[in-house]
């Protein structure tokens, strides 16, 4: 399900009234702007976690992207020399040698031309004979191509990842480099769900627009196209100015829990708060300055 932050300065109205008297400024963009910062921390907080600095954002990205790797190589394999593919093939060579040769009579020898010959096409890569040769012994769970389907079917449970597979493992008749293409092109979605933050962040109205998503890694903003996000601004709403953002992502709440959301949110409104008293503060001794003059 998506998840919907609520950027809200109900307990603070005091300290937004002194601000605006003081420094004769619209409360509504100090209000969304603290959204902005919401944004940003929400993004960070969102699994992968990626914190505020930039080992941790770098080590995010290289977990994230791992995770990927494997999920993947849960789900698809493809053949190489000895590996589990061929010692099958094998195996059920040297069954049928032995059926037909009941003698046993150089049923070693035979199996060894066989594992050789299966050998030589894998490190060849000799797709085609290996098509044949899987087809000829009914071999299950294999595809030509990767199948994203498969891979999307495997994903369960909150953090839709990749389980243990009850019917085995599916073997792609295909060159390794097109499974590490389709591994580089799932790790290019890292970040996604984070980046419906930086998108929300994005979409809400600021003096100070330019800086919308500083702080969010680069991995996480360049998904933002991808992201679908929504804003509700109330922060011209004088009892209770607010702004509602919310990560429409489908997966958010499998990647961020409503407890680190409130973290998230609370960390802004410290960091906000330090915003308007430091404004104040300045306020207050440029005016002592002009009065002494």
């Amino acid at each position: 399900m998506r998840i919907t932050a609520i950027a809200d300065t109900t307990d603070i109205r005091a300290r937004l009234r002194q601000y605006a008297a003081l420094l004769q400024k619209d409360v509504s963009d100090s209000v969304r702007r603290f959204a902005v910062v919401a944004c940003r921390n929400l993004a960070n907080t969102t699994q992968p976690f990626s914190g505020n600095t930039k080992e941790t954002k770098a080590t995010a990205r290289a977990l994230g992207e791992k995770a990927v790797e494997v999920d993947i190589s849960k789900v698809f394999y493809v053949p190489t020399p000895d590996g589990g593919f061929a010692k099958a093939l094998t195996e059920r060579a040297e069954a049928s040698i032995r059926k037909r040769n009941k003698g046993n009579a150089n049923v070693g020898v035979r199996t060894q031309k066989f594992r050789d010959r299966i050998n030589g096409y894998i490190s060849n890569g000799n797709m085609k004979a290996l098509r044949e040769i899987a087809d000829d012994f009914g071999w299950k769970n294999t595809r030509r191509t990767i199948d994203p389907a498969i891979h999307e079917a495997a994903r369960t449970g909150r953090r839709k990842k990749v389980r243990k597979q009850p019917g085995g493992m599916t073997l792609i008749l295909n060159k390794e480099e097109h499974l590490q293409r389709y591994i580089k092109k799932r790790q290019r979605m890292v970040g996604l769900t984070k980046a419906g933050w930086a998108k929300a962040a994005d979409m809400i109205p600021t003096s100070n627009k330019g800086n919308a998503t500083r702080g969010i890694p680069q991995w996480v903003t360049r998904n933002k196209g991808k992201a679908s996000a929504a804003i509700q601004d109330l922060s011209r709403d004088e009892r209770n100015p607010r702004v509602f953002m919310t990560n429409k992502i489908p997966w958010t709440s499998q990647n961020l829990s409503p407890n680190e959301a409130r973290k998230a949110l609370e960390l802004a409104k410290r960091n906000w708060v330090e915003y308007l008293n430091k404004s104040m503060r300045g306020e207050l001794r440029r005016q002592a300055r002009l009065a002494a003059n």
